[in-house]
């Protein structure tokens, strides 16, 4: 029998004192707290277009063929009918010309926009409970009580 097991016999020398310490090991929980870095989300970054409406107003110019009559007098007839000049069943043709609006897009940078990750410190609290050992000692004695009694009114002249 190993005598550092409960409930052993632990002998007594002579002087009165017990023999080797017996004890146990008491463990208790610590408390140890850190951080760890897990992944939280996905983030994606990418363009997209987006399309406006946009109304303006061009200004345009039309050429309009303006007919203007004016009566001869005798001496403007001989001139009027001079070279170049339509005779008879001749056709006159005049081109007119318009301006018309015309879009051009022209891709060119607008703006930057960057993107950068900031870390934020903060505090959590946190809470949890510890778990520790402790010691109970119960005196278990089966032997008669061989020492004398000395509550009062007890002994041999009590009666």
């Amino acid at each position: 029998m190993d005598d550092s097991s409960p409930g052993a016999h632990v002998p007594v020398d002579e002087a009165g004192d017990a023999g080797p310490d017996v004890g146990v090991v008491l463990h208790g929980e610590r408390l140890r707290v850190g951080t760890e870095r897990v992944p939280v989300e996905r983030v994606r970054f990418s363009k997209r277009v987006v399309t406006t409406t946009r109304t303006v107003e061009v200004p345009v110019r039309v050429e309009q063929l303006v007919v203007s009559r004016e009566p001869f007098t005798d001496g403007e007839a001989v001139a009027a009918g001079g070279p170049g000049a339509p005779r008879g069943d001749e056709e006159l043709v005049i081109v007119l010309h318009e301006e018309v609006p015309r879009v051009t897009l022209d891709v060119v940078p607008v703006e930057e926009v960057r993107v950068r990750v900031r870390t934020v410190a903060g505090e959590q609290v946190l809470s949890t409970d510890l778990r520790s050992e402790a010691v109970d000692v119960e005196v278990l004695d089966t032997r008669p009580d061989t020492r004398p009694d000395t509550r009062p009114g007890s002994g041999p002249d009590a009666g």
